[in-house]
């Protein structure tokens, strides 16, 4: 399916500002473990430590921009190791559905102060291409560009990793690697250490294919494969039969079913996250979403974040949901 909306060129986003990489907080997770990378089937730290990575993601930064859920305030309680005590956090780019595509500039400076404000905190950032139910071959042109930008600005950044293709559909495995392979030469061109995430079939939930023809070559380095789970709608046997066979990043759970509505599956989700600190590899997670939409995944209660006329919180754990309460003892856990 070829998506509806505006091309992009060079000419839509310019020529990127570079940013100086900073000094990270003492004790953020940045201070602590530094550049990351891929080594066999683990994330690992510049100290050659295993690194499980936990943390969450927001909703669409179309719907969801700073100042709204993820704002100064909120990022000082998902930070703190009394409040949420993330690592992580995932900046969602929709392609379509109201964001890059429809608005390029707008998306990316939307974008950059959301990772911004993260990277002051001393967190790592997923900068996420928010594929939805299309091949992103169709959208390859688009998503050189958008990795250009943002690879050049934040180049020499330890904090940022980058997830290429959120969730495929309709697409087989082959396709999806060919556009990997297409893709990650040009965003190496400009961060050339960064670790990449690479979506996989049947909305980023088949590993099967991926397993059975990984990339190879300069293209499978520092290359880890994305999987959603969603405990309602889904079975352990998907994930965990490839947990010692590809490296793994879990950039969106929760325990709702795939429309991240309820009924919500306590049990499963938190058998699923014991299963992904495993002997073959501790994989890394993201939690969807820190948000106070309707749906059941939502971490905040209704009328938590802040609107125009309203500055929003408190951001503490009464204002968290039954989701969140359960997010965060997972986030917290040893």
């Amino acid at each position: 399916m070829v998506a509806s909306g505006l091309a992009c060129g060079i000419e839509e986003l310019g020529e990127p500002e570079p940013r100086a990489p900073a000094t990270p907080p003492p004790g953020s997770p940045v201070a602590l473990h530094g550049r990351l990378h891929v080594e066999g089937l683990q994330l690992t730290d510049e100290h050659g430590e295993a690194v499980r990575l936990r943390g969450v993601s927001d909703q669409g930064i179309q719907w969801f921009p700073f100042g709204t859920c993820i704002t100064d305030a909120s990022l000082d309680f998902l930070a703190a190791p009394e409040g949420m005590a993330i690592d992580v956090l995932r900046v969602p780019v929709y392609v379509e559905e109201g964001g890059y595509l429809d608005d390029p500039r707008g998306m990316a400076a939307a974008a950059l102060e959301m990772i911004d404000h993260a990277i002051a905190r001393g967190l790592y950032v997923i900068v996420d291409w928010h594929v939805t139910s299309f091949d992103p071959n169709d959208r390859l042109d688009e998503a050189k560009e958008f990795f250009r930008y943002f690879g050049a600005t934040y180049a020499g950044h330890p904090n940022v990793l980058y997830e290429i293709a959120n969730e495929p559909s309709g697409v087989g495995w082959s396709r999806i690697a060919a556009y990997a392979d297409a893709l990650i030469p040009s965003l190496r061109m400009h961060d050339p250490l960064a670790p990449i995430i690479v979506g996989t079939p049947d909305d980023s939930g088949e590993l099967a294919d991926v397993a059975d023809a990984p990339l190879t070559g300069a293209n499978a380095a520092n290359v880890l494969y994305t999987f959603h789970f969603y405990a309602a709608s889904m079975e352990l046997g998907q994930i965990v039969p490839y947990l010692d066979r590809i490296p793994i990043f879990v950039t969106e759970w929760g325990a709702a079913s795939y429309d991240g509505d309820s009924p919500d599956d306590y049990e499963k989700s938190a058998l699923f996250v014991a299963a992904l600190d495993g002997p073959a590899q501790r994989v890394s997670f993201v939690g969807w979403s820190f948000t106070d939409d309707r749906e059941s995944s939502a971490m905040l209660l209704p009328g938590t974040c802040a609107t125009e006329e309203d500055a929003g919180g408190p951001w503490t754990m009464e204002s968290l949901s039954v989701s969140g309460q359960f997010m965060r003892a997972q986030l917290v856990s040893p």
